[in-house]
């Protein structure tokens, strides 16, 4: 038994939806009940005689029912200590025209931190009332073209900022960005091939974090930590384990 408090994701969270639980007591503070042990076992009651006759109203009082134990389940907060301080979080279909009200729907704090918002749009010629849907260069094959694809194909916004509402010039159409990167299109709608996709998007985000991606092997990453001031993330890993 417990009351409402923080739980998983540091939000809010009923206790009666974790399993773990035999049930949740919502009325009042649980530091008003008082535990009573009878012959059948543990009852929670309610200091305030007036309250307790309230509860006897409902035929449900989930205050009549005997617990084998009765804990009280102050809720979790989430242990972020797993991650390292140099990941990003990640936060899937989350709808881009409210990324003007982010910090307020999702609770995150966002005010000095960069932001990178992905979405798939078709291009600007992908159909209209004088477009031949079925021209022979409809289609971008080259990465070069990329922001020339015309089927569905990802973009990412990246902003140093999170935007603000007075930069929207329209509701439903995202701000401009400091950096604007198109994937060029695959008919697959795969994304993964290494000189067409990867490659580019991996110059993208490094521009974006001003640091290296690459995957350095541990003789590389020694070196760079003997010869240069900083090291790159991806060498994080092996410089804690030394």
């Amino acid at each position: 038994m417990g009351k409402r408090h923080w739980a998983i994701n540091n939000e809010i969270l009923d206790t009666f939806q974790l399993k773990s639980l035999d049930g949740f007591l919502e009325c009042g503070n649980i530091e008003d009940y008082m535990i009573v042990r009878k012959k059948d076992g543990l009852y929670l009651t309610d200091a305030d005689e007036e309250a307790a006759n309230i509860w006897g109203q409902f035929e449900n009082d989930p205050l009549q029912k005997p617990y084998d134990q009765i804990i009280r389940c102050l809720g979790f907060r989430f242990d972020t200590s797993i991650f390292s301080n140099i990941s990003f979080e990640y936060l899937e279909e989350f709808p881009i025209n409210l990324i003007r009200e982010f910090g307020q729907i999702t609770g995150e704090s966002i005010s000095n931190k960069s932001m990178i918002v992905l979405g798939l749009e078709y291009g600007e010629d992908y159909h209209g009332p004088s477009e031949d849907i079925f021209r022979e260069d409809r289609a971008a094959t080259e990465p070069r073209y990329a922001h020339l694809s015309n089927f569905l194909h990802p973009v990412l916004y990246f902003y140093h900022v999170p935007p603000k509402r007075t930069s929207y010039i329209d509701k439903s159409v995202l701000p401009i960005p400091d950096k604007l990167f198109h994937l060029v299109e695959d008919f697959h709608t795969n994304w993964h091939h290494n000189k067409t996709h990867v490659q580019h998007l991996k110059t993208f985000l490094e521009n974006c974090l001003s640091q290296r991606l690459d995957a350095f092997q541990n003789t590389d990453c020694l070196s760079f930590a003997l010869s240069k001031r900083s090291v790159p993330v991806t060498c994080y890993h092996y410089m804690k384990s030394v």
